[in-house]
């Protein structure tokens, strides 16, 4: 004898508020790492942490901000993720410029 669903299963877990919230820290690191390592908006909004954030949102509007508005504020960059140095892409350490002086410093 098979049971029937009369429903179908969700795919994630739904969490309470209360629950997401306790989270919430954990979910803005999560998206701040993704926006650092140059993922598209496409790409992170497919991610649970997103959904989470969505959920956040969606039940505390005045609380929560929309997750596309924290994809923005970190620094993203409407053209598929932030801008990286060719040392970051490469794999180096910082990614920052190195900037050569243009004069030498006077002597004292």
């Amino acid at each position: 004898m098979a049971l029937e669903r009369s429903q179908p299963v969700p795919r994630f877990a739904t969490l309470s508020l209360a629950a997401l919230e306790a989270n919430y820290a954990t979910y803005l690191g999560t998206l701040r790492l993704l926006v650092q390592q140059g993922y598209s908006l496409s790409r992170v909004q497919r991610t649970l942490c997103w959904i989470r954030l969505q959920h956040l949102h969606q039940g505390m509007p005045g609380t929560y901000s929309e997750p596309d508005v924290l994809y923005r504020q970190m620094g993203a960059c409407g053209h598929g993720g932030p801008r990286r140095t060719r040392a970051a892409r490469a794999g180096g350490i910082g990614g920052g410029r190195i900037r050569k002086r243009l004069h030498p410093a006077a002597p004292r």
